[in-house]
């Protein structure tokens, strides 16, 4: 990109200007001094209207910077707190401000409980599209929303992939902002393998809730067991290049009837 075609946008919390610095600012939410949030995913081209009017939550913002001071983040949240949207949302700030960045996106097709989709015949790659499409269907949808259709069609399979597992495994991924979507699906192993793809220059985002599986299959929930391997009991990580983030549940961004339904479920 051209500097002519680069803005930086000085984001508003609570009708505070803040720009971003390393270090790091206390702030509270409950009365008191307004909360002070470090800014530096700023640059965006004038044609992507998407990196522009998006609008993170000061929940995101506070995720953003576990994601840019680690070369792995675990983000163990409920669902509809924004996790994959800001996930996705500093993978193309990264791909946006560097060519040499691609964005690789990580997702099992375990079918959810009971319910099973069945054998979809062939092998050739549009039938691969049509077998696997359906679940990357909303990470498209928000990467179009960020960087545009057209830039997301003729970079699929150049600077923009998506995976299951099995495709990854046996691959090193240099310059990549590497997306391991619901891993709260995956078997440990797994899990550890994805993790032994990550080359220099690369940065791990690690997603998913360890509450929320859908698969009946023992031996699951991979997001679960690395928290314990990775992390004390307090939460404090093991590892000064590993991180995580915990959205509340107050950071939900759907209907609010949501929160209730995830306190019923969290009482179990």
């Amino acid at each position: 990109m051209g500097q002519n075609r680069d803005r930086v946008l000085v984001m508003s919390v609570d009708e505070e200007e803040v720009s971003y610095s390393r270090k790091t600012t206390k702030r509270t939410r409950q009365g008191g001094v307004k909360p002070a949030i470090k800014e530096k995913f700023v640059k965006y081209r004038d044609d992507l209207i998407g990196m522009k009017t998006f609008n993170p939550s000061i929940w995101q913002k506070e995720c953003l910077e576990q994601i840019d001071a680690h070369d792995i983040c675990f983000i163990d949240s409920h669902a509809g707190c924004g996790k994959s949207s800001i996930a996705l949302y500093f993978a193309c700030q990264q791909y946006l401000s560097d060519v040499n960045k691609q964005i690789v996106f990580v997702r099992t097709p375990a079918e959810m409980g009971m319910d099973r989709i069945g054998f979809l015949p062939g092998a050739a790659k549009s039938d691969k599209d049509n077998k696997l499409g359906v679940h990357f269907e909303s990470t498209k949808a928000l990467l179009q929303d960020f960087i545009g259709k057209n830039k997301m069609d003729s970079d699929e399979d150049k600077r923009i992939h998506f995976m299951i597992p099995n495709f990854a495994l046996g691959k090193t991924f240099t310059d990549t902002i590497y997306v391991l979507d619901e891993v709260q699906l995956l078997q440990p192993l797994i899990l550890k393998l994805l993790l032994e793809r990550i080359g220099e220059g690369t940065k791990c985002i690690v997603l998913g809730s360890s509450g929320q599986l859908y698969a009946t299959e023992k031996g699951r929930n991979a997001l679960r067991d690395a928290k314990d391997r990775f992390f004390d009991q307090e939460g404090k990580s093991k590892y000064k290049r590993i991180g995580s983030y915990t959205f509340p549940k107050e950071a939900n961004q759907r209907h609010d009837v949501v929160r209730d339904v995830i306190e019923a479920y969290d009482e179990d």
